[in-house]
This record gives structure tokens, sequence and C-alpha cells, in this order.
């Protein structure tokens, strides 16, 4: 299990049994891998650093590296089910989008991580994979110029996207937060 005490920003395990929080590393909107091996771990700003960074670090968190420095806010990550890539959501011309980046380097366009959601319209962030890896639920605004859509958004929607095709569908209109696939 993992918590972030609201005094202490960090991520902590606790055993299933109870105990005392273990500090594993710094940083907010945690996910485990795949395997439970690894954690993806946002960071904010540091003093006089980038606003944000993307950190991969071991779950007893003895180690831990940086894979994204950016000068962009972030808007959380997820793992995709290979557990060779993750989705990340930073902001990009002003809106949040949601891009793939391989963990080996291995970007389809070059060195630049993959955009699969996102526009000029609404931000696009807390992606969450589903477990084949085909598809995504996530967090997006209210369409600034879509009127019909801003009659009944009242701030946030699920949205539910195709990455393939990167067609979405709108899941739920006025909600927020805690997004997660369940397996059944």
């Amino acid at each position: 299990m993992m918590v972030a005490p609201l005094d202490h920003m960090g991520i902590f395990a606790v055993d299933k049994n109870g105990g005392d929080p273990v500090p594993i590393a710094p940083g907010f909107a945690a996910r485990w891998s795949p395997g439970g091996t690894m954690l993806v771990i946002l960071r904010g700003p540091q003093k006089k650093g980038p606003a944000a960074s993307v950190w991969l670090a071991t779950a007893d968190g003895k180690q831990s590296k940086v894979l994204v420095v950016s000068d962009r806010r972030m808007g959380g990550a997820d793992w995709f089910p290979d557990g060779k890539s993750i989705a990340v959501s930073y902001m990009q011309s002003g809106k949040y989008s949601i891009f793939r980046i391989y963990l080996d380097g291995s970007q389809p366009q070059g060195n630049q991580p993959q955009r699969i959601a996102g526009d000029d319209k609404a931000s696009w962030y807390e992606p969450n994979v589903s477990p084949d890896g085909k598809h995504l639920i996530a967090l997006t605004d209210c369409p600034a110029d879509d009127w019909d859509t801003r009659r009944w958004c009242t701030s946030k929607m699920i949205v539910f996207l195709d990455i393939g095709t990167n067609k979405g569908v709108i899941l739920a209109p006025g909600v927020y937060y805690s997004l997660i696939w369940e397996k059944r």
C-alpha cells in the first residue's frame, strides 16, 4: 500500500498488516510497475530547478533514476502493461497532453515522446492505461469552444480513449480524480 501524508510530500510503503510507514522516495502520484518491482514517481519543482520530473524507483526505494526532466508541469503517469513504457501527462502549449515514453529510449519519433492524447482545446491528465495497453481513461477539462459540452460540463470529464485511433468518448461529466481499471 502506498500513502502520501499531507505533511510530507513523499511515497511511503505500509505493510498490509499495518505498521509504521517506510519512506520509499520523494514525490507524488506513484504507480507500481506491472510486475510490482518498480515505481514511476512524479516530482514537482525543486529549489531553482525544473518544473517537474519523472523518476523510476525500485519498490524498496534503494535505487532510483530520473527518466524525464521538464520545464513543464506534469499531471499524472501510468505504466503500459508490458512494463516497457509509461504514459505521462505534461503541459504543452498551455494545455496538458498525454505522451508515451519508452524506458529504453526507443521512441518511434526519434528522441521525442509520442503524443497519444491531447489537443489545443482541453487539458488531458491522470492517464490510466488499460490492462491490454490499447486504451486509456483520463481526465479532461471541458473544451473551451464546445458549447454543447459546456452546457452540462461542470469542471472535469472522464474520457475513454482508443490509443490506436486517438478517438475518445466521454464517459462521465463533472467528476474528478481517482481513475483505475478494475480487473475481472
